[in-house]
């Protein structure tokens, strides 16, 4: 895995949460009597005891999946990524990418008033710290793909 794909993933997953939140709001409309079914081709009026059971699984499966989604997205901001963070050498590096993947969207402009650098000052240190956690990341995995 590349290791902005692992720092970015817990924004994935929120948004992953979100779309899945949605999906059950939308179920539970239209198990409302009179409910209206905004996904289909055309508007139907909605509700009836014949469709609460498979609704209901719907809605289980998905609030399901939310919280297995969770789980994971928790794990990464919790441990998994301080963790990674913890590895790199310079603590600008850190606090460069800290700020810049895990606090949010920040611009490099945004980074670099943040930890009072010039932006090409960020960008080697964001680069730098990068390549260190990739570096980490490999050897990780190479560590698991030997042990199988």
């Amino acid at each position: 895995m590349r290791v902005e794909e692992l720092l970015r993933e817990p924004e994935r997953l929120e948004r992953k949460i979100v779309i899945l939140a949605r999906e059950i709001d939308r179920i539970r409309n239209d198990l409302l009597p009179g409910g209206v079914d905004y996904a289909a081709d055309r508007v139907q009026g909605g509700g009836g005891f014949d469709r609460y059971p498979p609704a209901m699984d719907r809605i289980l499966q998905r609030e399901e999946k939310i919280r297995e989604i969770n789980a994971r997205r928790l794990w990464l901001i919790e441990e998994r990524i301080p963790w990674l963070l913890s590895q790199l050498r310079d603590d600008l590096d850190r606090d460069i990418i800290r700020a810049y993947y895990c606090e949010g969207r920040n611009t490099m402009e945004q980074v670099a008033d943040i930890v009072h650098a010039s932006r090409r000052t960020v960008q080697r240190h964001r680069d730098a710290g990068l390549e260190q956690l990739q570096r980490i990341l490999d050897g990780e995995e190479r560590l698991a793909h030997n042990a199988h």
